[in-house]
């Protein structure tokens, strides 16, 4: 009910004219952009096929998880997933265990990315005529060292209190780890990878530095439309660029849409579902 609500309310504000007017016609674009939106799902589909040998319908479960994310607002689709993994997987004594290990890693792995990128992403800054960043950086500097420090601390500190703070036994948490390492590296690279098909005269360190960007504001708990406050920030951070602020603008439009259509087919057959079953 609630993901309806939230697609009958963007439906009020989508410009869909706009969307068509910018649509780029390289089919590799889309053949990108589609591979993806459901990464996540696939890798989330993955790991609880590792965990719990869920069958193929728990993909439409963690689709659902997915768009809930994004278009509620985080960690809400964790809370329906582990209501699903209550209802539907009878074998699995206590789900809640593995949800959270899941949801622990996959801050970890993005927390991990986000070290690494913004190593790469420095230099960069200080080259291009990114001038919002450069003086951000300059002001904070030392709140950008106690930002590593709480980055690179909560991963060690998940491993010291490991046995108590984790259910899932090592050689499990070594697999779902791996698995979400891979998710960020994947729908990082696949997203400048896309970029970079869209506008290929642009220099692929910008790509970089974006993508960035684009981490460490996915770190942001319980915050909705990530992609929109993304595409905000990018706008300012390259406004100089017209082209690129374009491009950001319309992917994270595309995403957008791509939620609204998702959370509005999976809620409109929640509702029929349940109608057949009475």
């Amino acid at each position: 009910m609630a993901i309806l609500i939230a697609v009958l309310f963007a439906l009020r504000d989508l410009r869909w004219h706009d969307i068509r007017a910018a649509v780029p016609t390289s089919i590799a674009f889309w053949a990108v952009f589609g591979v993806y939106y459901l990464t996540p799902v696939a890798l989330d589909w993955a790991i609880f096929r590792y965990l719990w040998g869920v069958p193929a319908s728990a993909f439409v479960a963690l689709l659902r998880k997915l768009v809930s994310n994004d278009l509620l607002f985080g960690y809400v689709g964790e809370v329906y997933f582990y209501g699903w993994a209550r209802r539907k997987m009878k074998m699995v004594a206590s789900p809640f265990g593995a949800v959270k290990d899941t949801a622990i890693l996959s801050a970890l792995a993005g927390n991990i990315a986000t070290l690494v990128m913004m190593g790469f992403a420095y230099p960069l800054v200080q080259q291009l005529q990114f001038h919002i960043i450069s003086e951000a950086l300059r002001v904070s500097e030392k709140m950008l060292w106690v930002s590593i420090f709480m980055v690179v601390g909560i991963p060690t500190l998940a491993i010291i209190v490991g046995n108590r703070l984790f259910s899932l036994t090592k050689m499990q948490l070594t697999v779902v780890g791996g698995l979400q390492i891979t998710r960020v590296a994947a729908t990082t690279g696949l997203s400048a990878l896309a970029w970079s098909l869209a506008l290929p005269q642009v220099a692929f360190s910008e790509w970089i530095i974006l993508a960035t960007i684009r981490l460490i504001i996915s770190r942001l708990p319980f915050v909705s439309q990530k992609d929109i406050v993304f595409a905000g920030i990018a706008v300012l951070t390259v406004g100089h660029d017209l082209e690129i602020a374009a491009l950001i603008t319309f992917w994270a439009a595309i995403q957008f849409a791509a939620h609204v259509f998702f959370g509005g087919v999976l809620g409109v057959g929640y509702f029929v579902n349940m109608k057949v079953k009475k």
